[in-house]
Order: structure tokens, then C-alpha cells, then sequence
């Protein structure tokens, strides 16, 4: 498990999130840019949503552990559910890196991966443990 701060690790509670997010940003990048198919197209949707996940964590709001699992849910959901419209089509015309962002279709399955890509994430990364010398106001 990934901690995001408070163990005596050497460094690992300064960089908090950070590190898993570079990894997932730079991972999501690769099998953008590499990766072709079914398959490679789940991946890049669960490292997606890992990513939303990870900069609700980076951002630290004071919240329960689950809230940033929830929002980073929620917002995935509502992009995919958004490109049942034309908007996303519509933004990637003007502007084609916001198919990064908004999608080009509108498939069920990536629902399953935004689930898997969050949770795993969760499980993986311990968000909300103190940083070693930071004091957290309750």
C-alpha cells in the first residue's frame, strides 16, 4: 500500500500523492499513446479515473476517506454520460484535446473501468494520513 504522508519513510510522507499520480498520469499517457484495442482502451478509462481520484487526494479537501472515491465517481459517470450528447464531438472540434477529458462515445463498460480504476486506486493509495510535521485543524 501507498501511504500519502505520516510514516517515518524517508521522504515518502513529503511527497504524499504526488508519486502515484505522476505514475498513473505518466501509465494513462502510455496506453494512450501505445496501446491500441479493447483492452488498452479499459486501461486508459481505469487510469483515468485513478487520476481524478488522485487529484481529489492531492487537492486534501477535509473530508471523509470516501469522498474523494465518491466525487472522482461521480465526475467520471457524468463525462460518460455526457458524450450521450453531442458536446463532447462539438469541444473536440474546437479544441482536440478535450477528447482527453470529455471522451468521443458513450460506452457502458467504461462505467465498469471508472469503478475498477477508482477503487483499485483507493485500495492502493491511503489517502487522508497526516504528513509527518503538519498539523490538521479539526
Amino acid at each position: 500500500m501507498i501511504a500519502t504522508g505520516g510514516e517515518a519513510d524517508g521522504g515518502a510522507a513529503a511527497r504524499g500523492p504526488w508519486l502515484p499520480l505522476v505514475l498513473v498520469v505518466a501509465l494513462g499517457l502510455a496506453v494512450h499513446g501505445l496501446g491500441s484495442g479493447r483492452a488498452a482502451d479499459k486501461a486508459g478509462d481505469a487510469l483515468y479515473a485513478a487520476m481524478v481520484y488522485l487529484l481529489l487526494v492531492v487537492v486534501r479537501l477535509r473530508r471523509p476517506r470516501w469522498f474523494p472515491l465518491a466525487v472522482a465517481l461521480c465526475w467520471c459517470f457524468a463525462v460518460e454520460l455526457l458524450q450521450l450528447s453531442d458536446l463532447p464531438r462539438r469541444a473536440a472540434e474546437v479544441f482536440p484535446l478535450s477528447a482527453l477529458v470529455l471522451g468521443s462515445g458513450f460506452d457502458a463498460w467504461d462505467l465498469v473501468a471508472y469503478v475498477v480504476g477508482v477503487v483499485g486506486c483507493a485500495v492502493v493509495v491511503r489517502p487522508g494520513v497526516r504528513a509527518v510535521g503538519v498539523r490538521r485543524g479539526g
